[in-house]
C-alpha cells in the first residue's frame, strides 16, 4: 500500500514536471512568435533540416534565447520529446490564430452596441493578388474615434462593373447606408501631395544646365535634338506658368476640399479671382530671375513661338487666364462635385451645425431636425425625434454659450468634451447624433497604412504566404497595442482548450 502511494507521488511529480516543461516551452514559442510578428519577420525558413545553417527566424530566435537562459535551454530544441517540440508550422499558425481571435474579440467588446462604419479599400500584394482591407470605424465610450484593422481578404474580381453592382445591391438592401467612393480618398491624397510638390521649381536652374550640357557636349544627333526641344519647352513662359499653376491650383483645390462645409458658390467665386493675380506675379518674378521672355498680356496669342493663320483671335491674357487657369479650376471643381454629391454635402452641413469651429453660425434647430429625419430615420424613434428637438433647444441655451465649449476645432473634440463633462448623459440624443456623424468618414489613411504593412510582410521572398496567415500576421502587427496586453497564460489556456476541444 505504501509502495503504491510512493509510486503515485513519483508519477504525479513527473507529470507536474512535464506540464511545467511544456508550459515553459510553449511560453518561449509564444513570445518568439509575438516578437517576430511585431517586427514583420517571417517565422519559417526555407530549409529547417538539421544540417541547415539557417533554420528560419523562429528556430534561430529560440536558440538565441537558450544561450541566455539555462532553464529554457533544458526544455526546448534537442532537450525535448520528439513529438512535443512545439515548433511545427501548424502550431505556429494556431498560436497566431489565437492572437487574432482575441484581438477581434477585444474590438467587438469595444464596439458593443455602438454604430460602426466599414471601410473597404483594394490593392495588389507582391504576388499580384487583389486584396481588400476591412477597417471598422466607430466612436468609443470616451468619445475617441477608433479605426482598428479587422481583416484582409483576397478577391478574384475587382473590376469597376462588379464593384458597382455589389455596391448597388448593398445600397438597395440598406437604403440609409452611407457610401464614399475610394476615388474621393485618392483625389484628396493627390491634391495634398501635388500642392506640396515643387521639386522641379527648386531644381529649375540645375535641370536647364544638365539639358544644355547634353545638347552642347558630344552626343548623337537625336539626343541633341531632344535636348534642344526640351530646353525650348522648359524656358517658355507657358511652361513656367503651368508649372506654377499646378502647384497653386492644387493648393486652391485642396482648400476647397477642406472647405466643403462652407458655401460652395462663395468659394468658387472668390478663389479663382484672388488666385490669378498672385499667380501671374509669381510667374513673372520667376521668369525675370531666370531670364525668360515675358509676353505682353494684351497682345494677340500665338501658339508656339511663331504666328499662324489658323489661330482664333484672342489675347495672351485670355489664353492663360481663361483657357488654362479657370479651365483647370473648373475641371477640379467638377471632379469634387462628382465625388461629393448633394447627399454628402448635406452631411457636412449637419456636421458644421454642431461644430464650434464655425462659432455655431449654422446651428438652426429646424434644419438639424430635417437632416436627422432625412439621414437617420431608423436610428431615432418618433418619440426620440420629439425629445431631440427639446434637447436641441436646451443645448442651444446651455452648451453653445458655455465657455468650455468655445475653443474646440473638431466634432470629435466636442464629443470627448461632452463625455468628460457628463453632458452626454443630459443631451444623450445629441451625443448619439454626433457619434453617428463621426462614424461617417470622407477620407481615411488607415486602409493605406494596412497596405503599407502588407508590403512589409508579403515581400518578394514571401509571395507564397497563405491568405489566412497573411490576414492573421497583419492583424497582430497592426493592432500590436492590443496584442501587448495579452498575457502568456491567456494564450496558453486558449491553446490547451482548443486542443482539448479537438480531442473531444
Amino acid at each position: 500500500m505504501n509502495q503504491s502511494r510512493h509510486i503515485n507521488k513519483l508519477v504525479k511529480k513527473q507529470v507536474l514536471q512535464e506540464m511545467g516543461n511544456n508550459r515553459l516551452r510553449l511560453k518561449t514559442l509564444i513570445e518568439s512568435i509575438r516578437w517576430l510578428t511585431f517586427q514583420t519577420c517571417a517565422l519559417r525558413g526555407h530549409d529547417e533540416s538539421p544540417n541547415s545553417k539557417s533554420k528560419g527566424n523562429i528556430i534561430e530566435l529560440i536558440k538565441l534565447l537558450t544561450s541566455y537562459n539555462d532553464q529554457v535551454n533544458g526544455v526546448v530544441m534537442e532537450n525535448t520529446p520528439h513529438n512535443a517540440k512545439y515548433t511545427s508550422p501548424k502550431i505556429q499558425k494556431e498560436i497566431l490564430h489565437i492572437f487574432t481571435n482575441k484581438v477581434r474579440n477585444v474590438i467587438h467588446e469595444e464596439i458593443e452596441d455602438a454604430k460602426f462604419c466599414i471601410l473597404v479599400d483594394e490593392a495588389r500584394d507582391e504576388s499580384k493578388r487583389e486584396q481588400i482591407a476591412i477597417i471598422l470605424r466607430f466612436v468609443d465610450k470616451d468619445g475617441f474615434i477608433r479605426e482598428p484593422f479587422f481583416y484582409i481578404v483576397h478577391v478574384k474580381d475587382t473590376i469597376v462593373l462588379t464593384l458597382k453592382n455589389e455596391i448597388s445591391l448593398f445600397l438597395k438592401d440598406c437604403p440609409y447606408a452611407y457610401y464614399v467612393h475610394c476615388w474621393a480618398h485618392k483625389l484628396q491624397l493627390a491634391l495634398v501631395a501635388a500642392s506640396r510638390e515643387a521639386i522641379l521649381m527648386r531644381m529649375f536652374s540645375a535641370t536647364c544646365s544638365v539639358i544644355n550640357t547634353i545638347s552642347n557636349e558630344r552626343s548623337n544627333y537625336s539626343q541633341r535634338g531632344d535636348a534642344e526641344v526640351a530646353y525650348m519647352v522648359l524656358t517658355s513662359f507657358e511652361f513656367i506658368l503651368i508649372l506654377h499653376m499646378m502647384k497653386k491650383i492644387m493648393g486652391i483645390t485642396n482648400a476647397l476640399c477642406q472647405s466643403l462645409q462652407q458655401n460652395f458658390q462663395d468659394i468658387v467665386c472668390q478663389e479663382p479671382n484672388d488666385g490669378w493675380e498672385s499667380l501671374l506675379t509669381d510667374v513673372k518674378s520667376f521668369c525675370e530671375k531666370h531670364q525668360i521672355n515675358i509676353p505682353d498680356m494684351n497682345d494677340q496669342y500665338t501658339r508656339g513661338r511663331g504666328k499662324s493663320r489658323c489661330q482664333v483671335e484672342k489675347s495672351t491674357e485670355h489664353h492663360f487666364r481663361i483657357d488654362k487657369f479657370f479651365a483647370t479650376i473648373d475641371f477640379q471643381l467638377q471632379e469634387l462635385n462628382n465625388r461629393f454629391n448633394d447627399h454628402t454635402i448635406d452631411l457636412f452641413i449637419l456636421s458644421a451645425a454642431l461644430n464650434s469651429k464655425c462659432a455655431y453660425k449654422s446651428f438652426k434647430i429646424d434644419d438639424i431636425y430635417k437632416l436627422v429625419e432625412k439621414f437617420c430615420p431608423q436610428d431615432f424613434t418618433e418619440q426620440e425625434k420629439f425629445f431631440l428637438r427639446i434637447q436641441l433647444q436646451h443645448y442651444e441655451l446651455d452648451v453653445l454659450t458655455h465657455l468650455d465649449f468655445q475653443d474646440m476645432s473638431t466634432l470629435s473634440e466636442l464629443c470627448r468634451r461632452l463625455a468628460i463633462s457628463e453632458k452626454s448623459k443630459i443631451y444623450y440624443l445629441i451625443d448619439k447624433l454626433i457619434r453617428l456623424l463621426l462614424t461617417l468618414p470622407v477620407s481615411t489613411a488607415t486602409t493605406e497604412r494596412a497596405f503599407s504593412a502588407m508590403k512589409l510582410i508579403k515581400t518578394r521572398l514571401r509571395t507564397r504566404i497563405e491568405d489566412e496567415f497573411l490576414a492573421n500576421h497583419l492583424l497582430v502587427y497592426i493592432e500590436k497595442k492590443i496584442v501587448k496586453n495579452f498575457t502568456l497564460e491567456m494564450i496558453m489556456d486558449e491553446f490547451y482548450s482548443m486542443k482539448d476541444h479537438r480531442r473531444a
